[in-house]
């Protein structure tokens, strides 16, 4: 450093001084050397390098002059002085890297890797540590806690990190603060200034109230012009009225005005709504401030009545807006309820009481719509009231008392298949459908758990049951262990990792978190998801070598029956389709190599098959029922790819021994939603499946064809949001392919 060189030069040209001085009395001597360390500290005061900048040894060999020279208090009072705040600035910098002080008590040094070190982030993290929420802190300990974070904040060498959060708190406890003091937040305390009433239309209680929101406005809109010159004008308006009420008046004074409203023979239904406020106002004054006879006091209070129920009858009958096309088209539907099929007649019936539940009509188009849905609500239950009787071959599936716990797979199988068939029957009465719904999702969750179990013990994994809504509490311990699991992605197994994204999804979803704890998981779930899509990669990658292996040795031959199979059923598909959630690897096999259902007289192309979906619904398939798509989703997260593993697994085999094939993919939805919302979610959900089998898997997108069906072929005939419905369903197409 400069000052150091300085030094250097300075014992040299000084050498000589020190020698000659030596021959001298002791007190030329050491006037010399008090000298040369003024000299010497003046330098060191000179130089504007940075504390933090400086080495261990230069800071040192600083504090060892500088605690020299303090110490002997040999200089001016101003040096001693400039020096005293060097010596500690240097002293805080060697306590910030753990450097021993000579004479003074060691530090125990902080962790290196802890970026929390230093008293500041120390002392802001105990006050951070506080999870009190605001709402249970009394006034005393939110004020407390607020000036707290307030330091917190103005102190810079706190870690960004930590400000965040401090002032996160702090804003959260000022709100808490405000609401208990009944201060107005901003956005309602600028609606004040949209109140168009006049000031003499006002009560005194309302004319005070308005008067103190308008002094908040006008301490509150510094860089709001407009704003605020409204706000003053309105509280100089009202400022004045009361100041006019507040006088005291003789009974002389206010004659005119108490003549005036008893000569006002206008009746309440031919003032505008501007007039009746202003009348009102006018009749509350005199009525709150007047000394007069009975006789006129009860006329007042007469007319003021009249014209308090005008308006008020006024302000309830609000014609509805002239644009509302659902209105409209409401009541210019001339369609008898006869001529209504059941699903109409239910739709038409929830529209029409959305319509007069949330929109402002008068009172004849109320009546109107009110008695279009009585005529319907009745021709639907008197569609009801007739009851037809179930089919013969409903009586074995209701009489099957058999539990499903002590059934086997096959048998659970044969029962849930003939639980599907009955459902799909229209003349089933609704208790009868729902006794077999109940039955159906009781057999197909045991018979899924049981499949899965079986699949986990062939494959030597343990079985993990997947909880769609986990209680609370183990939510909150879950969340604990995640916040404090440092494990890396890569370090974790398959079953952890698959564990640790699904409870890291359970916690954000149903878990309140404090922002940068959500963060934290947010992070850590996509490092999760990221790991979770190399290894998809690389096991793509080494079922690619497998199969490159196999096919040079010849290995890889699969064969196809010529023949044709059994018709379709009445539904319009294959009564042989599977649930992917419920067939083995060898079950999904067979289903795709299941020859033609019949002979074509000719091939087509791709886009006429879009086109006509009935022509590829003879054909068997496989049901993709285990991955759950969100409410309004259409996409596949990388941890859901593994629940389409077993059958792309298959679909990669077929496509390696013959690489001409064609699949094509049908995405379905259930009978909730419009026709055309629910045709494009089927076809985006279809893309998804396409784009996961593509990426993670070895299937070309030339041998898939995507299509979307919405709610045309219902695998359960019902309204109900029933889970049946919402598929996407793969096809194996290649005899009506035209190559």
């Amino acid at each position: 450093m400069a000052f150091q060189k300085f030094h250097n030069k300075l014992k040299i040209v000084l050498l000589s001084f020190l020698i000659a001085t030596s021959f001298v009395p002791g007190a030329a001597a050491q006037s010399a050397k008090d000298l040369i360390r003024q000299v010497v500290i003046t330098q060191v005061l000179a130089d504007r390098t940075p504390v933090r900048a400086l080495s261990n040894d230069q800071l040192l060999w600083q504090r060892k002059k500088l605690a020299k020279f303090v110490r002997r208090k040999k200089g001016s009072a101003q040096l001693l002085r400039n020096a005293a705040a060097k010596l500690r600035m240097v002293e805080v910098e060697m306590r910030n890297r753990n450097i021993a002080i000579p004479g003074k008590p060691a530090i125990v040094a902080a962790p290196k890797n802890n970026p929390n070190r230093g008293p500041q982030n120390q002392a802001a993290l105990r006050v951070l540590a506080d999870e009190r929420s605001s709402a249970s802190l009394s006034r005393p300990q939110l004020r407390q806690r607020i000036n707290r974070l307030r330091n917190i904040i103005a102190n810079r060498q706190v870690r960004p990190a930590l400000l965040k959060v401090a002032r996160n708190m702090r804003a959260s406890d000022a709100a808490e603060l405000r609401r208990r003091n009944g201060v107005i937040d901003p956005p309602q305390l600028f609606a004040v200034l949209k109140d168009r009433r006049p000031s003499v239309s006002l009560p005194t209680p309302q004319l005070r109230q308005r008067i103190r929101r308008l002094s908040q406005v006008i301490a509150a809109s510094g860089n709001r012009p407009r704003q605020r010159s409204r706000a003053r004008n309105m509280h100089a308006a009202d400022i004045k009225e009361l100041k006019n009420r507040s006088r005291v008046a003789s009974p002389a004074q206010n004659v005119p005005a108490l003549n005036q409203i008893l000569s006002d023979r206008r009746v309440s239904r031919s003032l505008s709504n501007r007039q009746l406020e202003r009348r009102i106002g006018r009749l509350e004054n005199l009525l709150e401030r007047q000394s007069m006879s009975k006789r006129n006091r009860k006329t007042l209070k007469r007319i003021h009545t009249r014209d308090v129920a005008e308006l008020n009858r006024r302000r309830a009958i609000v014609q509805p807006p002239r644009n509302a096309p659902a209105v409209i088209a409401a009541l210019r539907d001339k369609r008898t309820s006869q001529s209504l099929s059941s699903r109409e007649l239910k739709r038409r019936i929830s529209r029409l009481a959305k319509l007069i539940d949330t929109q402002r009509l008068n009172k004849r188009q109320k009546r109107t719509l009110a008695t279009v849905r009585a005529r319907d609500v009745a021709e639907l239950n008197r569609r009801r009231a007739v009851v037809q009787q179930p089919p013969a071959r409903t009586y074995p599936v209701l009489r099957d008392r058999r539990p499903a716990a002590r059934l086997s797979i096959p048998e659970l199988r044969d029962r849930v298949a003939a639980l599907r068939n009955t459902l799909r029957q229209d003349n089933l009465p609704r208790p009868v459908r729902k006794q077999l719904t109940r039955k159906l999702i009781s057999d197909r969750t045991v018979l899924r758990r049981r499949v899965a179990e079986q699949r986990a013990r062939q494959a030597g994994e343990r079985f993990q049951p997947v909880e769609p809504n986990p209680p609370q509490v183990k939510l909150s311990d879950q969340a604990r262990r995640l916040l404090t699991d440092y494990r890396s992605s890569r370090a974790l197994n398959k079953r952890q990792l698959n564990t640790r994204i699904r409870a890291a999804r359970n916690v954000l979803k149903f878990v309140a978190l404090r922002p940068f704890q959500r963060a934290q998981l947010r992070d850590m779930l996509k490092l999760d998801r990221a790991e979770k899509s190399r290894r998809l990669i690389a096991a793509r990658d080494r079922r690619q070598a497998k199969l490159d292996r196999l096919r040079a040795r010849g290995q890889l031959r699969i064969e196809i029956n010529p023949g044709f199979a059994r018709q379709p059923n009445r539904n319009g598909g294959h009564r042989g389709d599977l649930a992917a959630a419920e067939a083995d690897e060898g079950q999904i096999q067979r289903q795709f190599l299941e020859p033609a259902p019949q002979n074509f007289e000719r091939r087509y192309s791709r886009e006429e098959i879009v086109r006509r979906p009935d022509l590829t619904r003879r054909f068997a398939g496989i049901d993709v029922d285990t991955v759950n798509f969100g409410f309004n989703e259409y996409w596949i997260r990388e941890e859901e790819v593994d629940e389409l593993e077993r059958m792309a697994v298959t679909i990669e085999r077929i496509l390696a021994a013959r690489p001409y094939e064609v699949f094509q993919i049908e995405g379905h939805t259930d009978a909730v939603g419009s026709d055309a919302y629910n045709l494009k979610l089927s076809r985006q959900r279809a893309e998804a499946v396409k784009n996961a089998l593509t990426k993670f898997f070895i299937i070309p997108s030339r041998a898939l064809v995507t299509v979307g069906l919405g709610e045309r072929y219902l695998k359960i005939p019902t309204l109900d949001a029933e889970s049946e419905n919402r598929r996407v369903t793969i096809r194996r197409i290649t005899p009506i392919v035209r190559r």
